[in-house]
């Protein structure tokens, strides 16, 4: 699909991951810099919003093995370091706010991260 002699534009795609620079909203939600995984469907790439969720290296509840946290190492993230995604933090976020990609989630804990997904929005 094109507008004028330009295509349009394809925009971020489910397991890629960003450094978003997270608002404080307070709470026990994550803020600052945070590198995020892309869990929206791959249909609204084209979406001016996106979905996502933040990695943290590491989550005081870890000990407790949640069903919404997803271990994850540096290869599995595609960065120098591992730690945990939070699938409990779904935000949204203009696409226009994603600066470059900086890694790409594995297939295995893509799919983990799916399970812990319909675990938190009750899917199963």
């Amino acid at each position: 699909m094109s507008i004028g002699n330009r295509p349009i534009a394809s925009g971020p795609r489910r397991g890629e991951i960003y450094r978003i620079d997270l608002r404080d909203i307070g709470g026990n939600v994550l803020s600052g810099p945070h590198h995020c995984v892309v869990v929206q469907a791959n249909v609204m790439s084209r979406s001016s919003t996106t979905l996502l969720v933040p990695i943290t290296s590491r989550a005081a509840s870890a000990a407790l093995k949640p069903e919404y946290l997803v271990e994850v190492t540096a290869r599995d993230i595609g960065l120098s370091w591992g730690g945990f995604i939070h699938a409990d933090q779904v935000f949204t976020l203009p696409v226009a706010e994603l600066s470059q990609r900086t890694g790409i989630l594995s297939a295995v804990k893509l799919t983990a991260l799916e399970k812990a997904l319909a675990f938190v929005l009750d899917l199963a």
